[in-house]
């Protein structure tokens, strides 16, 4: 009697354990390759195993329903979940010219990157990768063991290249700040960054062909996006001159901002109210 009680807490403290453990792979029935979606990679894997002869047995990953081996009755599931898509962490935004935005634990304003997790559950980042090579070695730098990101959080990474021949004591690199920094830098003309799963071969997001990137202007996915104005819709905007001196200076505007970086180059910012100054010269 002692004994089966025993053996009853093991097995609620393993449920406790796994219901509360970090999620770091994708549950959609169908994503055979656990890329987060149920596409046409994952088709091919299960057309493969539909004419193998040693999937007729259960056991292989496209027995989704787990009885008689592959067959019809796991074709309906995958189908029922065609194109869908698995909320899964993303590489939200880098600054691959960084002057002073951010700096890292040693007061450097190193290239950073910034993983997003969108889901309702703690992401563990356990052999996960970053990557700014898409034509050789994918696995470039690996997450360290119990790196975690909390759900809806934000975690940065400096892109230094803190390489382990130059830190073979402190690799990965953690710096005193408690920020992690991979082993390359990111190309400030066009170029790639992916994060990759832990199998070392299936990016889950990816920047393929980044455009140049500007001095402190960060580069990602939309916010929280809103449509100021619709496409298609008739517009019309001011451009102050001299003829604006003798006014306030200033103009109030809701529902956007006007980032500029050296007075050349402007992107709209979603902010609640914010100012623009401008002066005789015509600039914003």
């Amino acid at each position: 009697m002692r004994r089966h009680r025993k053996i009853s807490l093991l097995l609620i403290a393993l449920v406790v354990c796994l219901a509360d453990s970090p999620d770091a792979y994708s549950h959609l029935t169908g994503d055979l390759n656990e890329d987060y979606v149920v596409d046409w990679e994952d088709l091919r894997i299960f057309a493969w195993q539909w004419l193998n002869p040693s999937c007729l047995m259960p056991g292989c990953i496209a027995d989704l329903d787990g009885a008689y081996g592959v067959n019809m009755g796991d074709f309906a599931l995958l189908a029922n979940n065609w194109k869908m898509m698995e909320p899964h962490p993303v590489i939200s935004e880098f600054m691959a010219k960084n002057c002073g935005t951010l700096l890292d634990g040693n007061g450097e304003a190193s290239d950073w990157i910034e993983i997003y997790n969108p889901t309702d559950k703690v992401i563990s980042l356990d052999g996960w990768y970053l990557t700014n090579n898409e034509d050789d070695d994918i696995a470039m730098w690996q997450f360290p063991n119990g790196v975690q990101v909390k759900p809806g959080e934000f975690l940065i990474v400096f892109a230094s290249e803190k390489t382990y021949e130059k830190n073979p004591f402190n690799y990965p690199f953690l710096d005193p700040g408690g920020y992690w920094h991979t082993n390359f830098e990111l190309d400030e003309s066009e170029g790639y960054l992916a994060l990759v799963a832990p199998d070392s071969d299936t990016i889950i997001h990816e920047y393929p062909q980044y455009p140049e990137q500007l001095t402190d202007v960060s580069y990602g996915l939309a916010q929280y996006a809103t449509t100021l104005v619709p496409i298609g819709s008739t517009t019309s905007y001011h451009v102050p001159d001299s003829n604006d001196a003798s006014r306030s200076g200033e103009s109030n505007i809701t529902g956007c901002k006007i980032y500029c970086a050296f007075n050349k180059y402007c992107l709209p910012v979603k902010v609640d109210r914010v100012h623009l100054w401008y002066s005789n010269l015509g600039e914003v």
